[in-house]
C-alpha cells in the first residue's frame, strides 16, 4: 500500500518541510494525502 508508505515517510524525513507536516496532522489523512501530492507535482 503506497499510501502508508507515504504516511511513514513524511514521519521518517526530517527534511520534509514543517508546513507539510502541519498539513498532514490538521487534515484527514487521506486529504492531507492528497493535498500533499499536489503539493509535490507543482514543486516539480
Amino acid at each position: 500500500n503506497d499510501y502508508k508508505k507515504y504516511s511513514e515517510y513524511i514521519r521518517r524525513e526530517s527534511n520534509v518541510p514543517s508546513t507539510i507536516k502541519k498539513i498532514y496532522k490538521l487534515l484527514d489523512e487521506r486529504k492531507a494525502y492528497r493535498r500533499i501530492s499536489d503539493y509535490f507535482h507543482r514543486e516539480r
